[in-house]
């Protein structure tokens, strides 16, 4: 960790731009936060809308949210939760949230 902020001072010692320089102490910033709490920054949240039915062409019978780190696939986030008898539809957005998915 000194040797990131011997660095920075460094480089900023030096004639550089103001947005490498905001770079640099966001850099250390996040360093310094993920060194304090243990834990490095995580994928965020992400919900994806599940649509279940039965037949052909999917007759839609249920829908649930689903929460997932990343961006995974519609099919790989919805997969879980099919229950016997019926199949995945398809999904709705894919989006971030930070408070869990709506109800």
């Amino acid at each position: 960790m000194e040797e990131r902020i011997d660095n920075l001072s460094k480089e900023l010692g030096r004639g550089v731009s103001r947005r490498k320089a905001l770079g640099l102490m966001g850099a250390a910033v996040g360093g310094t936060f993920a060194l304090l709490t243990g834990r490095a920054q995580a994928a965020p949240r992400t919900c994806t809308t599940c649509a279940f039915g039965t037949g052909r062409p999917c007759n839609v019978k249920r829908t649930q949210c689903t929460e997932t780190r990343g961006f995974p696939s519609p099919e790989a986030a919805c997969a879980p939760l099919t229950q016997p008898g019926e199949k995945f539809c398809g999904a709705g957005n894919q989006f971030h949230c930070a408070q869990g998915c709506p109800a």
